[in-house]
């Protein structure tokens, strides 16, 4: 389990790159989402290895503030470090658009997709991928 994840206050300073840690390891931020729509326009989301639950409760990884987004998990961006490769998973009972269609299932993500979630557009940018590892650096 996770540990902070309760906490995503220290994500959101957008200050410097924090390291995230999980039970004694050490995993760094992965990428962004960059919201381009909404109440939120012009901030920066990091998304870390694993899931990244999109809600708008204070505990979602990626805490959104629009009255159309679910409260616990709208959807998730998850970023699998092993195969260097980000997904998009709608939640159960939500519309989740990527690039404008609707997304029934897991969807892989590339760079510059649009994600819409309520009336937020987010924009997605990788960092880490198949050629760019935490572990090269």
């Amino acid at each position: 389990m996770p540990i902070g994840r309760g906490m995503p206050e220290g994500r959101r300073s957008g200050t410097q790159a924090e390291a995230f840690f999980y039970e004694g390891k050490q995993d760094f931020f992965a990428g962004w989402l960059v919201c381009v729509r909404g109440a939120q326009k012009g901030r920066d989301f990091r998304i870390f290895p694993g899931f990244n639950r999109v809600g708008r409760q204070s505990f979602s990884d990626i805490c959104l503030e629009d009255g159309q987004v679910a409260r616990e998990s709208h959807c998730a961006v998850v970023y699998e470090p092993k195969k260097g490769a980000f997904y998009l998973m709608p939640g159960k009972g939500t519309v989740t658009l990527l690039n404008e269609r609707r997304i029934e299932g897991t969807e892989e993500l590339e760079e510059g997709d649009r994600i819409g979630v309520g009336e937020s557009l987010l924009v997605f940018i990788p960092f880490c991928g198949k050629e760019r590892t935490w572990e090269r650096w």
